[in-house]
């Protein structure tokens, strides 16, 4: 999640936001969802023009992802990478007793107690087998994309809130065409 949420120089998100296409991105890792699957999720608030060049957007991403699988990671991207960790634990903002009562609550049940404070900012050791196993499943095939606007085709109503949607299959046409289109992105690690 970091690699592809950083900002650093041509990187996915920086390149994405310098050219127009995005006000923000993110990306989460949620290990723990689906079993022992989890989701690994990116998120983009597409400017207009980012709207207008989705398939771009997507194209970009894949051949982040899949220079990101070539990469042989370095121990100073993992060193890099703990101490932002230390240093978002270390300044971490104060919360309503409420809420740090509920996420003490949820930690308690996926990590040790010793850790339920601190165990999203832990990083044990570097293990480079452990980081290529993590990128294999991102790969088109396994990929979901939602577009969430006022100007999607929608033919279904939501059964409890107040929306619509639509659901289709991603064509092979439109991944050879984000593959191609991603043949010709070029960007860098941070």
């Amino acid at each position: 999640a970091y690699a592809i949420g950083s900002e650093m120089p041509n990187t996915l998100m920086h390149n994405l936001r310098s050219n127009g296409f995005i006000q923000s991105g993110y990306s989460v890792n949620a290990d723990d969802i689906f079993t022992n699957s989890g989701i690994f999720k990116i998120v983009f608030d597409l400017t207009d023009k980012g709207y207008k060049n989705k398939d771009h957007v997507i194209a970009s991403t894949l051949a982040y992802i899949k220079m990101l699988k070539q990469t042989e990671f370095k121990q100073h991207l993992y060193d890099e990478i703990k101490l932002t960790l230390d240093t978002s634990f270390m300044f971490k903002p104060k919360s309503s007793e409420a809420s740090t009562a509920l996420s003490l609550a949820a930690s308690a049940l996926r990590y040790p107690i010793q850790h339920i404070i601190d165990a999203p900012y832990q990083l044990k050791r570097f293990d480079r087998n452990l980081i290529e196993q993590a990128f294999k499943p991102l790969h088109i095939d396994n990929m979901r994309v939602w577009h969430v606007s006022k100007n999607e085709k929608v033919d279904s109503k939501l059964r409890y809130f107040d929306g619509h949607y639509s659901f289709a299959s991603i064509s092979k046409k439109e991944k050879a065409n984000w593959l191609s289109q991603a043949k010709n992105i070029q960007l860098t690690t941070p």
